[in-house]
């Protein structure tokens, strides 16, 4: 009775984020807890389902491989309706199994209440469940394990549990007009999502089909759709070895189905066989597709039991390297950079917060970039709804993702736009220390990241290091009148990518000294109406105004300085030192129209200082043919000990 009430606790947890909500109010963690206690209780479920099925020995082989599961970590914890699905499909199967076996007519049509309530989770459900619960009632009724009239009940149940999703589709399909009533409005929308994500309504069938099932079969082989919140490598959704037992666990379950080694193996046979038909008729990712990965852990469960049952050193030393691979997992995955996935970003709240204290000034204009989803500008902020709905500008209504322009005093708009909007408005807009400071942060970053500044930086210190050993041993020798000292071979060894991330662009404290020193200075931002501005491989220049002046910041913010950094094909930031540009402080964060001849001085500096290539948005490489012409078909740098070989837009030269 207690696996009972933990299960429909579950379904009431899941099924209202309002619920979360309203303890919470509107946190992360009142969308995130849900995600977070479905995922601890479906480990309790899976465990039952094997133990009801099969054996201890197999539920707890099951219950260890789900618990370090990546893909079962990962989508636990964070809020997306999708990763609900997979769970609510496995409560079902077990309170089904549960309430055949225990002969409880309740538990049994409770399954399908919750077989019901999965259809909420993700538009792919509306394809999945009637292809996934027919065939299976109609194994139970040929097993004599329910009547017909179970059946039909149970499909009833379905119904009237999923009765506004069918509403909806049979609205949205037919074109029918909107249901509003007292409790319930079933809208009609300008865009289905459900016919957007299935190739059912394309007018090539059979091509997108094959297509998106070969896509979707090499995802599930190499257990990576290159987003990194659904997988990260070389770990995959389950480690990539694990292939080899879910092989095995699949050959077995089919092969071995009618014996009923394993009761009720059928019912994951049909769930990954209408999975992989999902699987054709959607454009795939794991988030989309998830429905398949608990038959396919439950195989790879079947597998690695095949193999350990009655094999101690084999078990042993697969629960080795299982413990080191999860190790492994782990310590990557909380240590990644989620600062470069946009949505995850660590200090997105912290910007959206400061924006909001802007945005109540009156008259005040919030400019973010469209990069970020207006729908945690809305959420970070806490914008008033109905003020969202008075005052929101879409780029485009009739698409399957809207693009919000503007609400309110905020404004969703790349650079790009920011700089046609004072072209044609000359509305000058002036970046706080703090703005510039996250642009220069993105600007430093990049150049501690390019690889002649990893050679020079780790061989300055290591130079350094040795300079160190060299000098204590010649102190000891001083000390103790043994030269033997200055003999000694001590070295220094280190990886030298691990040692450079760590000395920049890793070290927190280094960027921030940095980006305040770029951002202390004053900004122009030179605008292109005509030819695009080059960018190259070395793309950040420093040009030095003053001679022989120590360079600080490793030149990056010296003395009569001015730094230029390619934004976008038509603009170029030119950050000048503050000290011997005093004059420029009336131009600070200003848009500059620039003349032919200031964008060709921009690219000749692009041109100049590149390593291997230059690339032009427009594909006009004019400048760099003339000179190249002019100099006897001989390139020119500024830096010839960088080696340079070619300079390419598209393989010119």
């Amino acid at each position: 009775m207690l696996h009972q009430r933990l299960g429909c606790l579950e379904i009431l947890l899941v099924m209202n984020l309002g619920f979360s909500n309203f303890i919470f109010g509107l946190k992360t963690i009142a969308i995130r807890l849900p995600m977070a206690i479905l995922g601890c209780v479906s480990l309790v479920i899976l465990y039952l389902l094997l133990r009801k099925i099969s054996n201890k020995k197999l539920a707890i082989i099951g219950l260890a491989f789900f618990a370090i599961c990546p893909w079962h970590i990962m989508k636990s914890r964070w809020g997306l309706e999708s990763n609900l699905f997979p769970d609510l499909i496995l409560i079902f199967a077990y309170m089904l199994i549960k309430g055949i076996e225990d002969k409880n007519k309740i538990l049994y049509y409770l399954s399908f209440v919750v077989a019901g309530i999965s259809a909420y989770a993700y538009g792919t459900s509306y394809y999945f469940l009637p292809v996934f619960l027919i065939p299976l009632l109609i194994i139970l009724i040929k097993q004599k394990k329910i009547t017909i009239k179970q059946a039909i009940l149970s499909i009833v149940i379905v119904g009237i549990v999923s009765l506004p999703v069918i509403l909806y589709v049979v609205i949205n399909t037919l074109n029918l007009e909107q249901i509003n009533l007292p409790f319930l409005t079933v809208p009609k929308l300008k865009v289905n999502r459900y016919k957007e994500l299935t190739s059912i309504f394309s007018g090539e069938f059979l091509k997108t089909s094959t297509n998106n099932l070969m896509h979707g079969l090499g995802i599930l082989i190499f257990q990576y759709d290159g987003l990194p919140w659904n997988s990260i490598m070389p770990f995959g959704t389950m480690y990539l070895f694990s292939t080899f037992f879910t092989i095995i666990g699949i050959i077995d379950s089919f092969r071995k189905d009618k014996k009923a080694e394993v009761k009720y193996s059928y019912l994951f046979n049909i769930w990954f066989i209408v999975s992989i038909i999902l699987t054709c008729i959607c454009d795939p990712n794991i988030n989309r597709i998830n429905i398949i990965m608990i038959p396919i852990i439950y195989y790879t469960i079947i597998g690695i039991y095949l193999i350990v049952n009655n094999r101690k050193k084999v078990a042993i030393g697969i629960v080795i390297l299982y413990t080191i691979s999860f190790g492994l997992f782990i310590s990557k995955y909380f240590k990644q950079d989620c600062d470069t996935y946009g949505t995850f970003a660590s200090d997105l709240q912290e910007v959206m917060e400061y924006t909001k204290e802007i945005a109540n000034e009156p008259n005040k204009k919030v400019y973010i970039t469209n990069k970020i989803n207006y729908i945690f500008v809305l959420y970070y902020t806490q914008f008033d709804t109905n003020d969202y709905i008075k005052t929101v500008d879409y780029e485009d209504e009739y698409v399957e993702f809207r693009q919000v322009n503007s609400f309110g005093n905020y404004y969703l708009q790349s650079i790009d736009e920011i700089k046609n909007e004072w072209i044609s408005n000359k509305e000058y807009y002036r970046l706080n220390f703090y703005e510039k400071r996250e642009i220069a942060l993105h600007i430093v970053t990049q150049y501690f990241r390019l690889p002649q500044l990893q050679e020079a930086t780790v061989d300055d210190y290591l130079r350094m290091e040795k300079a160190s050993i060299d000098m204590v041993k010649h102190i000891m020798s001083i000390q103790t009148g043994n030269e033997a000292f200055n003999n000694l071979q001590i070295g220094v060894e280190c990886e030298k990518p691990v040692l450079h991330a760590n000395l920049t662009y890793l070290n927190d404290e280094v960027l921030m000294d940095f980006a305040d020193a770029i951002a202390n200075n004053y900004w122009v931002f030179w605008v292109s109406l005509g030819q695009d501005f080059y960018t190259s491989d070395f793309p950040l220049v420093v040009e030095p105004h003053v001679d022989n002046v120590r360079p600080t910041y490793m030149g990056l913010s010296q003395y009569g300085s001015e730094l230029t950094y390619p934004l976008s094909p038509s603009i170029v930031l030119s950050v000048f030192d503050r000290y011997y540009f005093y004059n420029k402080a009336s131009l600070d964060c200003s848009f500059i129209i620039a003349n032919a001849k200031d964008v060709r001085r921009q690219n000749m500096l692009r041109y100049f200082y590149a390593t291997h290539h230059v690339f032009s948005y427009k594909k006009d490489f004019s400048l760099i043919d003339f000179i190249y012409e002019a100099e006897k078909k001989k390139h020119i740098f500024m830096s010839p000990n960088l080696k340079p070989e070619i300079v390419s837009g598209l393989g010119r030269y």
